[in-house]
């Protein structure tokens, strides 16, 4: 079963905007320009917020998936599934709040 490289630009076609903080780190752009690039996205709308995604990690058929999201002060620990090519929530293996 072959899968397809993740690409989450793809969430820019559901208006996202996608901010790549680890191109920046490489780059060795200073934390508080950072910030400031960050806060602009922003600019204009009534997003507050931004959704960090860690790298997955998937099993030897690549149809299951751990992944890490976070949110503001929060986040939740996933399982996901790919079922007829689309990733559904499996399990939630813990969520919180700071």
């Amino acid at each position: 079963m072959d899968n397809v490289k993740l690409d989450l630009d793809r969430l820019a076609d559901y208006g996202f905007a996608i901010f790549d903080l680890r191109s920046l780190a490489k780059k060795k752009v200073p934390y508080d320009s950072i910030l400031h690039l960050a806060d602009s996205l922003n600019k204009g709308t009534d997003n507050y917020s931004f959704i960090k995604f860690s790298v997955p990690v998937f099993n030897r058929e690549k149809n299951l998936a751990y992944i890490v999201l976070s949110q503001g002060s929060g986040g939740e620990t996933l399982i996901l599934e790919k079922v007829n090519g689309k990733w559904k929530k499996k399990y939630e293996i813990a969520s919180w709040v700071e």
